[in-house]
Order: C-alpha cells, then sequence, then structure tokens
C-alpha cells in the first residue's frame, strides 16, 4: 500500500520556525565559546611557574562535555542541524613535553532537517586519539589532535510526526581538532576543544543525499587532570 503526505503550509511554517530557533541557539553556543576563548586567565602568582603542559610520565584524566554543532553531512547548511549533547570520558598517557595518547568512551545525539522530515540520532563510540601540545607558557597551550574511533549508532526518521524510517548499524571513523589549554593548579587545567569526525557510512542521519560518507563536528569544554606515575602529584 503506498501512502502520500502532505504537509500544510501551518506545518511547513512550524518546521521552519523550529530551524530559526535551533539555528539560533547553536550561534548563541558559538558566540559563548568565542568568548570564553577570548578571555584572559589570570592565575595566581604561586601557580605561574608551572608550565601549562603535563611533564612526560603523566596519567591524564578528562571529562569534556559539549554539542554536536554540525552534523552528521558537512554538504548542508549550519541551519539544517540541531545542538545535541555528547559527553566524553577518558585518560591518556604523557609520552613526552608535547605528545601524549589518549583512550575515550563517548555517548551524543545529532539532529537535522530535510525539506519536511527530520532525523535524529543516538552515537555510542570509542575513540583512540593523539594529542600534540604547542605554543605552551605558564598559563595557556594550544594542542592539535588527531583520532581513530569505532561507532554504535541508531537512527530514527520522521515526517509530520511519524516515523518513516529506522534502524542500528556501526561504523568506523576518524578525525581530528585544535584546541587551548588553561592551566588551574598544579595539577589540572581547564579546555577548549572545537573537533571532527569522519565515518565510513552514509547511515549516520538516515539520509541517502550529501556526502557518500557522513561525519559531524563538536565544541566542547573539557577539564583535565593529571597524576604522575612516577612521583605523585609533582611536575
Amino acid at each position: 500500500m503506498k501512502y502520500k503526505l502532505v504537509c500544510s503550509s501551518s506545518e511547513m511554517g512550524n518546521s521552519n520556525t523550529l530551524r530559526n530557533i535551533e539555528f539560533t541557539r547553536m550561534r548563541i553556543v558559538l558566540l559563548t565559546v568565542v568568548f570564553l576563548l577570548s578571555t584572559n586567565v589570570e592565575l595566581p602568582a604561586q601557580l605561574t611557574r608551572h608550565k601549562s603542559v603535563p611533564a612526560p610520565g603523566n596519567l591524564v584524566l578528562f571529562v569534556q562535555a559539549g554539542g554536536v554543532v554540525a552534523g552528521n553531512d558537512f554538504s548542508r547548511r549550519l541551519s539544517d542541524y540541531a545542538v545535541r549533547p555528547i559527553l566524553y570520558l577518558g585518560a591518556g598517557f604523557q609520552l613526552s613535553k608535547s605528545m601524549s595518547v589518549r583512550l575515550s568512551p563517548y555517548w551524543g545525539k545529532s539532529r537535522n532537517f530535510q525539506a519536511s522530515k527530520s532525523s535524529s540520532t543516538l552515537i555510542t563510540g570509542i575513540d583512540l586519539s593523539a594529542n600534540y601540545s604547542f605554543c605552551s607558557n605558564r598559563v595557556t597551550t594550544f594542542f592539535l589532535e588527531t583520532r581513530i574511533t569505532g561507532m554504535y549508532f541508531g537512527y530514527k526518521v520522521e515526517e509530520s510526526s511519524r516515523i518513516v524510517s529506522e534502524g542500528v548499524d556501526a561504523t568506523f571513523g576518524y578525525g581530528g581538532g585544535f584546541g587551548m589549554r588553561f592551566r588551574m593548579g598544579r595539577s589540572s587545567s581547564l579546555t577548549f576543544k572545537w573537533h571532527f569526525i569522519l565515518t565510513t557510512s552514509d547511515k549516520i542521519d538516515g539520509f541517502k543525499d550529501g556526502l557518500l560518507h557522513d561525519g559531524f563536528s563538536m565544541l566542547t569544554v573539557g577539564y583535565e587532570w593529571y597524576i604522575s606515575a612516577l612521583r605523585g602529584m609533582r611536575f
């Protein structure tokens, strides 16, 4: 049996209003992060003698929380996406003054729109990443990151509050990012990061158009704790 779906002008108007609201929220998040990154952070004098990069041999424990701000298909407009939460928990090891390796599971959501349809996706995965720090001083340091990831996801596509398709799948991906680290004390830092993931699947958003391989990007705020495996909390 075939079904023919007809959307009224009021429904289309509600859809456009929802997109405008979500796009406004996304711009507010982006402006907030830019403001935080441009804020001058001053640490107490007794802390500024310590470098903002942990010493070799330190274990790194971290948590990151933020939003999926573009995804799943980079070929579409930013206004077609809604900001949805994502959470990272992980641990790593500082190999040298500039290089560390990290392992982190993550959980998140993404949501986007296409004409009268909307798609929502639940994501669970695990990252293996390498973090390279540079331009370090007593307060801040910049870093670059590259990663490989395994991901399990479930998607649902709706039209006029009716489910038209849904499914679950697994995929592999790769990506990278960059950010800034603010030293908060002898053994912790506050981090701001933009990062992205490109996958080998075209099913994450439930839509078949756009790029052959889906992906998404994220803005996150995090906190890191450093524990020396050799000398306690010393750096």
